[in-house]
């Protein structure tokens, strides 16, 4: 995370903290002063890995949505760089 002093509207943390999976990775990002990468945070999101097929190969429904979803979220509001 970056700076611990850094404020956010109550809205921003409202939407922020309201899917589990953006809590598990702020959670753990926290614990983890040495970083963690997306695929370990992927494995660690509590939902069932759903494996889709596309031009790319396989990927999992968690690793898609933490890609697309929450990483963005989180990095738009400066919660993570």
């Amino acid at each position: 995370m970056r700076d611990s002093q850094q404020r956010i509207s109550t809205e921003t943390a409202l939407r922020l903290l309201v899917k589990q999976e953006r809590r598990q990775i702020i959670r753990r990002l926290a614990d983890t002063p040495n970083g963690v990468t997306a695929g370990e945070l992927a494995r660690e999101l509590g939902e069932p890995a759903v494996m889709y097929r596309g031009g790319d190969g396989e990927q999992d429904r968690r690793s898609i949505q933490l890609h697309h979803v929450h990483l963005p979220m989180l990095e738009a509001a400066n919660v993570i760089v």
